[in-house]
């Protein structure tokens, strides 16, 4: 299944170690430099769930049974042009 916003935001929140400039960060979620990342990639999560752009979000391939968020598959030069 695939999870949605609050969860991917939430699951940041683990105590994990990141350091900028040799001070640790303490929240990703509300540091400057991580908290527009984090938003985007949150709304990317919440517009699979939404029926208004889940089409655009997600991308079947061939021979897979499950569909994949489309911003984990990378692009050849020939979709690229299409």
């Amino acid at each position: 299944m695939i999870r949605k916003g609050d969860e991917y935001w939430e699951s940041l929140k683990d105590g994990r170690e990141i350091y900028i400039s040799g001070e640790r960060v303490q929240d990703v979620t509300t540091h400057p430099m991580f908290k527009p990342l984090v938003d985007i990639r949150a709304r990317i999560y919440d517009m699979q769930h939404d029926t208004a752009t889940s089409e655009w979000v997600h991308q079947k391939k061939p021979k897979m049974i499950d569909t994949i968020q489309g911003t984990f598959l990378g692009t050849t030069a020939t979709e690229v042009r299409a």
